[in-house]
């Protein structure tokens, strides 16, 4: 099931914000969602595209979340488990938690897998529905931001 019902594209929907997570040294009270997907033959922006899809079901469920793109084999680290999350060479961290730093100091961590055909936004349909495609816009921007050292305007 896709997200197509509009009313999940409501910002106010999400129990917490950037604002809740800022404080970096507060691990204790905090639930992290550590989220993987292993698709050996996904490319990098399918995988950008489900991850916003996970990232706004576990905000919804109150969770952080987490990409792990080093501790299993993915088309973005050569299909080899890896001494660093590539990810977070391209992208950041929605909340600004590096994967190392919760692993270290965090208590609360579920480990989960994300299913594409479940969680990912609708690109086709998103693009004849502004208000969708407006949504996933934001969302992309606010929670899965390129690294800005990669934006060269």
């Amino acid at each position: 099931m896709l997200y197509n019902n509009i009313d999940i594209y409501r910002n106010s929907n999400i129990k917490h914000d950037l604002n809740i997570f800022q404080n970096k040294k507060d691990y204790m009270n905090k639930k992290f969602e550590i989220i993987k997907r292993e698709c050996s033959l996904c490319g990098l922006f399918s995988n950008y595209m489900v991850y916003l899809g996970c990232i706004h079901k576990y905000l919804l469920e109150g969770y952080i979340p987490i990409i792990d793109n080093k501790s299993f084999p993915n088309s973005i680290n050569g299909f080899n488990t890896s001494k660093i999350n590539n990810w977070e060479l391209l992208f950041d961290q929605p909340f600004g938690y590096t994967l190392e730093s919760v692993l270290k100091n965090a208590k609360d961590i579920t480990y989960i897998s994300c299913e594409d055909f479940i969680l990912r936004p609708d690109e086709y349909s998103m693009l004849k529905n502004e208000p969708r495609k407006n949504f996933w816009h934001n969302f992309s921007n606010k929670y899965l931001a390129i690294k800005k050292e990669l934006i060269f305007i």
